[in-house]
């Protein structure tokens, strides 16, 4: 009895200590994009953006920002549910290749611009 209750409070836990960033803060919803930055290798200005929508995210990474309003031709682009964990210092994306982010700044206002830092890139809310 004593396995079965340690099992159930177990599961408890990790049940509860992920919640989904619309649940945990509904400001990360909409379309970020990062500070744009020059990689000498590739000659161009490149930005990181991320999506949340709902419980979901897409997340693009290493995007030329040379393409009319949208990025383009990004490095790689991963998708699947948004979840902070219950210190509020990480974000995950989970899918079939989960991605963490380290959350450095909440999303708060600035003149009426909305701010945010992940993983160490300043993002602005468009």
């Amino acid at each position: 009895m004593l396995k079965i209750t340690a099992i159930l409070g177990l599961i408890l836990v990790i049940c509860s200590c992920n919640k989904t960033v619309e649940e945990y803060n509904p400001n990360f919803i909409g379309k970020w994009f990062s500070e744009a930055k020059f990689d000498p290798i590739f000659n161009v200005y490149i930005s990181n953006e991320l999506t949340f929508t709902d419980d979901q995210v897409k997340y693009q990474r290493d995007c030329r920002d040379t393409c009319a309003t949208d990025l383009c031709e990004c490095l790689n682009t991963i998708e699947g549910k948004a979840e902070i964990n219950s210190s509020k210092t990480l974000f995950r994306i989970r899918n079939q290749n989960q991605l963490t982010l380290a959350i450095n700044i909440e999303p708060y206002q600035e003149n009426c611009v909305w701010k945010m830092e992940i993983d160490g890139k300043k993002y602005i809310k468009q």
